[in-house]
């Protein structure tokens, strides 16, 4: 008899269920997907309804793993075939499985299409009666998924009519490769926005989950639906929201040609899904907001880097990562790459430094998990400043060139404390990186540039006060700060007293 071979995945990760799922053409080779578990017991529930030929199993899940499940399956289910999904080091219990009478095993690291369908028509073949039914089209979800990767071309008009009969379209992509603790939130996410789109019954959606990673809808409806179907869209994003505190997505705007699908998706959605790292209150970006204006970074010149600690001048290959974070963070560059390469550059300065017999490995360690650990673009640069003033105190600094430095630093600052003084503008007088001197003053001065700052500005106001009846407003002025009641606020923080109450205690003193 001819027909589909049917197909069960169970597996603990949502991420290498989908990327089963969207790795071929299943129908076109005469095999379809009929359900999906993440653990063997949740598996063992849902055969009887199911019914498949074959199942991929991973061999480690909690709850049940694929050992136990290989054993059941035998004594309840002979006639289903079992195929073992292992990783390189796991052969103890892909051994087991086979023992239980799994068909085949196939390595995750190394699972390729071709090799997942030579082993599924493999272990097909021995199943009596069944002929793969092959389809000689894909279906038009999976035509429309091919094209919005760019593996065709053209997307045909049978798809158009068959999934959508309204006028405007948009796209929603968010990515959901998150984690919570030890919690796969993609499929949760996943699970929770296709039940709210199906209560969307106003407005026609295609759900895809691309690149293993992006949640991507497609939105069809009519002119006198545009402002409802925001209006939800934004009740979706909140409510996934509370599911995921970090979950970011874009909203493309409304076209008409189902040919503008593509380019929407890939130049206005795809480069900007993954940017939460730079948006702590952002959820939902819609495409007709504008984004501030960001430039590509500069390529890091890893040679120079790696010349400057081989011939021992740290401080300032620190410098040069310094500079080089500061553009890569103007850019908003991926947040992967950000820091993993900011990784690479300290591993390198690390191990230059162990070299000369110094014990990095603790250190390396720490810096490493608190990078991996950093949720939004500010914890990240504030561990970099603590790393750069750790550093600073191992690079041993503290010497006679730096003394004066930083006096002649403080002595800038005390000629200009009266104008709009800032860090950026010492920064760039001095020739330093903006995030770098800010760990630097703080190591030398054991104080933040700004409280510094506020603190000569105060002791200056109280020589006012003391010795002149000006106006507390022209004494301000005299000082520094254009906005009265601020440094009002900063003189009683540093003083205990109002510039008033101030004046009244020390006018005779």
């Amino acid at each position: 008899m001819e027909e589909y071979c049917r197909i069960m995945i169970i597996d603990d990760e949502f991420i290498m269920r989908q990327g089963l799922k969207h790795m071929m053409e299943w129908e076109k080779e005469g095999f379809c997907i009929v359900g999906e578990a993440s653990n063997g017991r949740e598996g063992l529930e849902m055969i009887p309804k199911l019914r498949p030929h074959i199942i991929l199993c991973d061999i480690v899940m909690p709850g049940m793993d694929g050992v136990e499940f290989a054993g059941i399956l035998r004594d309840k289910y002979p006639e289903i075939k079992l195929i073992v999904l292992s990783g390189y080091d796991n052969f103890e219990y892909v051994r087991s499985t086979l023992m239980y009478g799994a068909a085949d095993y196939v390595l995750k690291p190394m699972l390729k299409p071709e090799e997942l369908l030579a082993t599924l028509t493999r272990t097909a073949r021995q199943i009596p009666g069944l002929t793969l039914k092959k389809q000689e089209a894909p279906s038009a979800v999976k035509q429309l998924e091919e094209y919005l990767l760019g593996r065709a071309e053209e997307l045909p008009v049978s798809v158009s009519r068959e999934l959508f009969d309204c006028t405007f379209y948009r796209i929603y992509a968010a990515d959901i490769r998150k984690k919570e603790g030890k919690q796969d939130m993609a499929s949760i996410l996943y699970t929770k926005a296709e039940e709210l789109l199906d209560k969307m019954k106003d407005c026609r959606h295609v759900l895809l989950f691309l690149h293993e990673e992006t949640m991507c809808i497609v939105l069809n409806y009519d002119a006198r639906r545009r402002d409802w179907v925001e209006d939800e869209i934004r009740r979706m994003t909140e409510t996934l929201t509370l599911i995921y505190g970090r979950y970011f997505a874009i909203l493309g705007g409304e076209f008409r040609k189902l040919s503008d699908l593509r380019g929407n998706f890939r130049e206005c959605l795809l480069p900007s899904v993954d940017r939460s790292f730079y948006y702590r209150d952002l959820h939902l970006k819609v495409s007709d907001d504008e984004w501030r204006s960001v430039k590509e970074p500069c390529k890091f010149d890893f040679p120079r880097y790696s010349g400057l600690l081989g011939s021992s001048r740290y401080q300032e290959a620190l410098d040069m990562l310094s500079a080089y974070v500061e553009d890569a963070v103007a850019a908003e560059l991926d947040e992967y790459r950000l820091k993993n390469i900011t990784k690479n550059m300290f591993y390198s300065l690390l191990t230059a430094l162990e070299d000369e017999e110094r014990e990095m490995d603790k250190m390396r360690l720490r810096i490493f998990r608190r990078i991996d650990g950093a949720p939004y673009v500010e914890e990240f640069l504030d561990i970099l400043e603590e790393t750069f003033a750790e550093l600073e105190k191992i690079l041993g600094t503290e010497g006679a060139d730096e003394d004066r430095r930083i006096r002649r630093i403080l002595e800038y600052i005390a000629l200009n404390y009266q104008e709009n003084l800032n860090l950026q503008e010492v920064a760039s007088v001095f020739h330093f990186n903006y995030f770098y001197l800010s760990a630097y003053f703080h190591t030398k001065v054991s104080e933040g540039f700004s409280g510094y700052l506020n603190r000569i500005r105060v002791e200056h106001a109280c020589e006012i006060l003391r010795g002149e009846s000006v106006p507390i407003s022209e004494v301000s002025g005299r000082v520094g700060y254009s906005d009265h009641s601020y440094f009002c606020r900063v003189f009683k923080k540093i003083t205990g007293k109002t510039p008033s109450a101030y004046r009244q205690e020390n006018r005779n003193v």
